[in-house]
């Protein structure tokens, strides 16, 4: 049933409500946490560094620490305490969301305490979080927090608490040995040891600091995934970066990736990713994807995160077994959709049928002069249109989320090529990247072919059709097969964008692009040239552009095969004047009827390349990288949008 638009807003607000409220809460959390530990272990470690300055001068004569005072337990059990606290915290802070998500969605409020020092909501689940926090013997809260949870935190504390005891002794050391290299007196030792202790203690601070704030966030995520893997209704995450001038890089470029608790890039996309992460994982439930799909992002090159691989493989482990029930959930997924298109391509059809039904009344009504008649027509005709504009665009975003699945359609292609040619076709399109996909299936149904026998192959954007020869098409020729089909199908779909082509927007920059990149490979070449000839003993003023253009088209001959050149040779060709020119591409008058066919010939290629050949695209990137990336722009932006 088809959701209203105010029931939808009223969804969406409580979502949004929902998701202010966890990040909110979990920033003031982790403030308290951060704020407390900070304190407390800066109090313990300046006593420890205190006895460890004083046995230093003890020994400063000797250039060795002989006996350095033990670390204090109480920083372990301090860290210990709190840390167990922030994973109790991230546990029930995703608990709370998980239930204010539902109960949005169900159109009521949940009011849940946020600290867990306030009962009595779900008061068996707090009773166990805090006999965790106050490290309670008994086996009971095993059930809501993992043993092995367990092991990983008292295991690693250790880990933490060495590593810093380690580092400031060996300051300590540094100073002593250093001291002894430069041959002081016993008394300048003595100065630079007080004089180093004040940095030694900045170090000190600064590192329980790095601890507090990175360990926090981890043991904090942990209760989260283990929160999330407990709950029926969650199935996946989004990975939400405080977006300000503090944020680094790698979680810039994560910031809104969504994974399903099963996805394989999980454990290495958990927070924290490096020391002082402020990013977090938010639950993904089964009220927002009521289908068990979710909705994909394209996040190529993501910077390495700086996680321990140790840390990686507790997270791993930690998911190990989640993937049967995020199976379950999610099994008849492809049923589903699949029935989804089926009903509503049966809707379209409908409606498309009832306007032009009533269109032919009303041109009965004004031929008998009946306004009555045309005006009761006209208002039903537009109620219908209505009624079509919603079920298409319903039908154009399910049909995006089938292509996440690899389900393709070519419904519009289907009424003129043969069976064989579409299962063909389809097979590509199915092994193209999913923004490709997206974007296949969003316009498939506008994919009209006018004519499969033409000795030329066009697209015409007055009919808004594609004419070509499907016999030279799917030959196995120089040409990969249904490049050329592809390639003006690619002219449509980029013809089809609003207004104009959206492969000329201005907010793109491709023809700036195309162009830079043409003419700094020119001019590199020529400077090549230059430098070969000067280390020959040549005078270098021998060399003009000209000389350049003829080397480009010959690195471009000779290596490149042809189906790989195709689009390098036609833009090189374009932006040149064919002054650099293979014997592939379009003729100079028509680079100069318009320049904007630069950016045309591009999309179109670069399309019918994402299709049906790899080799291209790989070669593509190589000479226009810049390039390649707006188109990559181009198609998550038509392929990404819902209607």
């Amino acid at each position: 049933m088809a959701v209203s638009r105010a029931e939808w807003t009223r969804i969406s607000n409580a979502r949004t409500v929902a998701r202010r409220n966890v990040i909110s809460r979990t920033a003031k959390t982790w403030t308290r946490l951060y704020k407390t530990l900070t304190e407390e272990l800066k109090g313990i470690s300046k006593k420890w560094l205190n006895k460890l300055l004083e046995q230093a001068r003890r020994d400063i004569s000797s250039g060795v620490i002989e006996n350095s005072p033990d670390f204090p337990e109480k920083f372990m059990k301090t860290l210990t305490a709190r840390l167990r606290e922030a994973l109790a915290q991230g546990y029930w802070l995703n608990h709370l969301y998980v239930q204010e998500i539902k109960a949005g969605y169900e159109g009521r409020k949940y009011r849940g305490k946020v600290t867990l020092s306030d009962l009595p909501d779900d008061e068996r689940l707090k009773e166990l979080l805090q006999d965790f926090i106050s490290l309670d013997t008994s086996d009971e809260w095993y059930e809501i927090i993992p043993a092995d949870a367990v092991n990983w935190l008292n295991n690693y504390i250790p880990t933490l608490a060495g590593g810093l005891s380690a580092d400031v002794l060996k300051g300590v050391q540094d100073v002593i040995r250093n001291s002894l290299i430069e041959g002081l007196t016993l008394q300048e030792r003595m100065k630079a040891l007080r004089d180093s202790s004040e940095d030694l203690a900045r170090m000190t601070d600064s590192r329980i600091e790095a601890i507090a704030r990175t360990e926090i966030t981890r043991a904090d995520t942990m209760g989260r995934l283990i929160s999330m893997k407990a709950n029926d209704d969650v199935i996946g995450v989004e990975f939400s970066a405080v977006m300000d001038d503090r944020t680094t890089e790698m979680c810039i470029e994560r910031n809104g990736l969504i994974m399903r608790l099963d996805d394989p890039r999980l454990p290495e996309n958990t927070p924290p990713l490096h020391v002082n992460c402020r990013s977090l994982l938010i639950s993904l439930t089964i009220s927002d994807f009521p289908d068990g799909v979710l909705t994909s992002h394209e996040f190529d090159e993501i910077p390495s995160g700086m996680q321990r691989a140790e840390d990686i493989e507790e997270i791993r482990a930690l998911l190990e077994d989640v993937s049967k029930g995020i199976q379950d959930k999610t099994s008849n997924t492809d049923i589903d959709i699949r029935a989804k298109v089926e009903r509503l391509r049966q809707q379209d059809a409908e409606y498309q049928r009832q306007y032009y039904d009533l269109q032919t009344q009303m041109e009965l009504a004004v031929s008998r002069r009946d306004v009555k008649e045309y005006d009761r027509l006209s208002e039903q005709q537009d109620n219908v249109f209505k009624l079509w504009r919603k079920t298409s665009a319903q039908l154009r975003d399910i049909k995006i989320e089938a292509a996440e699945q690899g389900i393709i359609y070519a419904s519009r292609i289907s009424e003129k090529l043969p069976s064989e040619d579409i299962q063909a076709i389809t097979k590509a399109v199915e092994n193209a990247s999913e923004p490709i996909r997206k974007v296949w299936n969003a316009f498939e149904d506008s994919m009209k072919i006018a004519s499969t026998y033409e000795s030329r192959a066009y697209y015409s954007p007055r009919e808004k059709a594609v004419y070509f020869s499907i016999y030279e098409d799917r030959e196995k020729g120089m040409r990969p097969q249904y490049n050329t089909l592809c390639h003006e199908l690619g002219h449509l779909i980029d013809n089809s964008v609003g207004l104009g082509y959206c492969s000329q927007d201005w907010k793109y920059g491709l023809y700036d692009s195309l162009v830079s990149e043409v003419n700094d490979y020119v001019n590199n070449k020529l400077t090549e040239l230059k430098s070969n000839a000067l280390s020959m003993g040549l005078s270098p003023r021998a060399f003009k552009k000209a000389d350049a253009y003829k080397a480009v088209e010959k690195e471009i001959s000779t290596q490149l095969t042809f189906k790989s050149k195709m689009a390098v040779s036609d833009i090189f060709g374009g932006v040149t004047l064919n002054k650099v020119k293979d014997g592939w591409g379009h003729s100079t008058s028509y680079w100069k009827g318009d320049k904007d066919n630069i950016c045309f010939e591009f999309f179109a290629q670069t399309f019918s390349d994402s299709i049906t050949n790899p080799e291209a695209i790989e070669v593509t990137k190589k000479y226009f990288p810049k390039s390649y990336k707006i188109f990559e722009q181009i198609i998550n932006d038509i392929g990404g949008k819902k209607s």
